[in-house]
């Protein structure tokens, strides 16, 4: 019996390592939009956030307005609230994991006031 349990723990975390193997987790900030590197002028109304650069910059061809994440979509949780974004720009400042949400969207998840906030988040 003991061995049967450990073998059902084993492949029980086995299964959860690879359920969320394309999340992320990092800190969500909010940015004022205008042109993104995607070469959209986009309204800070709009639900769209900035890649950091470290995911965004190893596009083929090194044409930021050809970059294969400009247009995925993504969705960002925080607590019990989420968010469906779409990736518009490129976000220097941001760690891997890190996101930089229009004000649009942040608000979605949190009140700006609170300027940083951890979310899980992944392109679906």
């Amino acid at each position: 019996m003991t061995r049967l349990l450990q073998i059902t723990l084993f492949l029980l975390t086995i299964m959860l390592v690879f359920i969320n193997v394309n999340a992320f987790r990092g800190d969500a900030t909010f940015y004022y939009t205008g042109l993104g590197a995607c070469g959209s002028i986009n309204k800070n109304s709009e639900l769209v956030f900035a890649l950091p650069a470290k995911n965004f910059d190893p596009s083929p061809g090194g044409n930021p307005n050809k970059n294969k994440n400009c247009g995925r979509r993504a969705k960002v949780k925080f607590g019990n609230k989420s968010v469906i974004v779409r990736c518009v720009d490129r976000c220097a400042g941001c760690k891997p994991g890190d996101i930089d949400l229009s004000p649009a969207a942040f608000d979605k998840l949190a009140d700006r006031k609170r300027g940083r906030i951890l979310v899980t988040w992944e392109f679906i």
